[in-house]
């Protein structure tokens, strides 16, 4: 016998099955703490130690055969396949072992970054909660699950209910997140706000469900949760302007006191909720100072909200019916806004955004009517008109008429125009046979 065959009489005798097994399970469990690493290298944190079980992963993987490929590239050193798999964004396509898997995992990588590692945890949130919402859409693999861990008693009585309790158990996961969130709220903690965004990314997720009646209970929890949170960081903003008003405060202090809402507003992804917010407490505030024609303290009233209230006309204009219940309170600060400029041409540019935003307002068709006169009068007053600017001059008191009839501005403008057109109508206004 050659010392070859002796060999591999040895080895068929010494590795049983039990020691492939015990191998592959090694080679899993360092497969998976490569594939942790892999997920956690940017975030700039230190992963976590794998759980062995968590390597089952790998296993659920290796249960097709382009996952087996996957799992012995990367056994081989190559991981990318295998990250490819796990990194889906259509986790219907993975088996439900798997896509179990994965959700717990994402999850646990979300939780374990630091709060610096913003981006890490917002993909790995909506990973997690992707996959969750894959089971719950297929249901039968949550209820099979539930059933065992609680045993037969207590267990779904039927394929109807098994299914509903396996969408509520995806649905409940939101909740997790949104917990985080909620924890954040009064620090306004980045790991927060990465909870608040990727709850932000819920409807797109469930676009690719394939239940429309899990999609809307998703949406609709999530929805919630987050409007929730989001409150919660707004609280304590509500209540320091509640005090100062109850103070009787001068408008100044109030308005420092509502600035914090802009912070609220960048930990919330710049979140609709909180420009309603912002407008709703600044228009009583800035009427005040309005009515006081007091114009300094007015503009350094609203420069810290204005990119929070351009950000709210932008959603108005791009979604009238969808924002109209805050069309007139957004064009009454952009009223604010034009009132306190320096020059009629920004005031002229805001007053028209204001009536893109929201066309019935009174006082902003008002204002622009009387810029409009305001500039007509200064065209008609430059010496040496020609009868294209006169003309000019008119299109501008015309439209000032169509917006505010009762303008008292517009008879100053018309008359300023006539003045212009009887002082230099030879040769400036002449025209071929008149």
């Amino acid at each position: 016998m050659t010392l070859s065959g002796a060999g591999e009489i040895f080895d068929a005798v010494l590795f049983r099955p039990e020691d492939e097994a015990l191998l592959q399970r090694l080679e899993d469990e360092e497969v998976f703490a490569r594939l942790v690493r892999r997920h956690m290298a940017s975030s700039g944190g230190r992963a976590p130690e794998p759980r062995p079980r968590a390597a089952g992963m790998i296993a659920a993987a290796a249960a097709t055969p382009a996952g087996k490929a996957a799992r012995d590239r990367a056994v081989a050193g190559d991981l990318e396949p295998l990250a490819a798999l796990v990194e889906t964004e259509s986790p219907s396509n993975l088996s439900p072992e798997l896509a179990h898997h994965v959700a717990v995992h994402f999850g646990r990588v979300a939780r374990s970054v630091p709060e610096s590692a913003f981006d890490v945890a917002v993909t790995a949130h909506e990973r997690s909660l992707a996959a969750w919402l894959t089971l719950g859409a297929e249901a039968r693999y949550l209820a099979r699950l539930m059933t065992e861990i609680r045993g037969d008693e207590g267990g779904p009585s039927g394929p109807a209910s098994g299914a509903a309790a396996g969408e509520r158990f995806a649905v409940e996961r939101i909740d997790e997140v949104a917990w985080i969130a909620e924890s954040a709220a009064p620090t306004l903690g980045r790991a927060g706000a990465a909870a608040l965004a990727a709850l932000s990314r819920v409807p797109a997720i469930c676009e690719r469900l394939p239940s429309e009646r899990l999609a809307r209970r998703a949406r609709a929890r999530a929805e919630s949760r987050r409007a929730q949170a989001i409150d919660l960081a707004l609280e304590p903003v509500r209540e320091a302007v509640a005090e100062a008003t109850t103070r009787d405060l001068p408008p100044r202090e109030r308005g420092e006191r509502l600035v914090k809402a802009i912070l609220v507003w960048a930990w919330a992804g710049h979140d609709a909720l909180v420009e309603h917010f912002v407008v709703e407490q600044l228009v009583p505030i800035a009427w005040e100072v309005y009515r006081a024609s007091q114009w300094e303290v007015l503009r350094a009233l609203l420069a810290p909200f204005v990119p929070c209230v351009d950000s709210l006309a932008a959603r108005i204009e791009r979604d009238p019916i969808g924002g109209v219940a805050y069309a007139a309170t957004c064009g009454d600060v952009l009223m604010f806004e034009a009132e306190a400029e320096t020059t009629l041409d920004r005031q002229i540019a805001i007053a028209e955004r204001l009536l893109r935003v929201c066309p019935t307002h009174r006082n902003g068709r008002l204002v622009l009517a009387a810029y409009l006169c305001d500039k007509a009068t200064r065209i008609a007053d430059q010496p040496f008109i020609g009868d294209a600017a006169a003309r000019e001059a008119d299109a501008l008191v015309d439209r000032a008429e169509a917006l505010y009839p009762a303008s008292k501005s517009l008879e100053a403008a018309r008359a300023a125009i006539a003045r212009a057109r009887a002082m230099y109508r030879p040769p400036l206004f002449w025209r071929p046979g008149s």
